[in-house]
């Protein structure tokens, strides 16, 4: 019964995004305001998202709560390989001047386990790994491997231990996801 193309509500986007900038603004520190403009774009994208849901009886109340949410995912992403992969990894590790810099430990650490699996020729394990490393949702990913959510995630359990057990077993690549390490 629709009457043609649904109407989102009129919304000043200007004055959104400045209030989400300095919610977002607020909670991040010095190092992580090169993050902003992109926190601010991800907020507003998920603000739009909602008002296109339904009815915003107090879009700035929204804004609030959506920037808080932003702000907790991107923690958790950031947080995210540390933890996965290296139950008790070093938060900074201390480099000696002969040591090779590695660039980015999130980058390096993607193309080892891409790696790791692609040579063990673990398709499954491959497969999980390109999707968490997307940042997809286990219950999407479950969906379109026609698996359930569990079976999915002991997998992803079943992929992680292999990781850390090579790298428990193998000491360059030990040092190449922490080059700091002592040798």
């Amino acid at each position: 019964m629709s009457s043609g193309p649904r109407r989102e509500p009129e919304l000043d986007w200007a004055t959104v995004q400045a209030s989400l900038r300095r919610q977002l603004a607020r909670r991040a520190g010095t190092g992580d305001r090169e993050y902003l403009d992109d926190l601010v774009q991800e907020a507003s994208i998920r603000l739009l998202r909602a008002v296109r849901r339904g009815p915003v009886n107090h879009v700035e109340g929204l804004a609030v709560t959506i920037a808080y949410r932003t702000w907790i995912d991107f923690i958790r992403r950031r947080m995210r390989c540390r933890k996965l992969f290296s139950a008790g990894a070093k938060t900074e590790a201390t480099v000696g001047p002969e040591a090779f810099v590695w660039g980015d430990p999130a980058e390096r650490l993607r193309f080892v386990v891409l790696e790791l699996f692609d040579r063990e020729g673990s398709t499954g394990c491959l497969e999980l790994a390109r999707a968490y490393f997307a940042e997809k949702d286990w219950k999407s990913v479950a969906a379109s491997l026609d698996r359930s959510h569990d079976a999915i995630r002991k997998a992803w359990s079943r992929c992680v231990d292999t990781v850390r057990r090579m790298v428990k077993e193998d000491r360059a690549l030990s040092r190449l996801l922490d080059p700091g390490e002592s040798t």
